[in-house]
C-alpha cells in the first residue's frame, strides 16, 4: 500500500514487506509514514525483505486482510 499514493500520517507504527531492495519504492512507503500530524513525535517503521516468496506474500496478506 505505500507507494500508491494513500495519504496516511496518522501512522505510528509500520511493517513494511518488500519483494525488492528498490530505494525509490522503500522511500516512499517510508516517506508514507513518517509524514506529520497533530501529536505525532515519532513513528517505528519496520522493514522486512522476503525474496521469492511474492505469491506466499500475496496469500498471506490477503488472509490477514480478510481476517481483521
Amino acid at each position: 500500500m505505500g507507494e500508491i499514493g494513500y495519504d496516511v500520517p496518522e501512522i505510528r507504527v509500520a511493517m513494511i514487506l518488500a519483494t525488492s531492495y528498490n530505494m525509490h519504492q522503500i522511500a516512499q512507503r517510508i516517506g508514507r509514514t513518517l509524514r506529520k500530524t497533530a501529536g505525532k513525535d515519532t513513528a517505528l517503521i519496520y522493514t522486512i525483505y522476503l525474496s521469492h516468496t511474492q505469491a506466499i506474500l500475496v496469500e498471506g496478506l490477503n488472509f490477514l486482510y480478510q481476517n481483521m
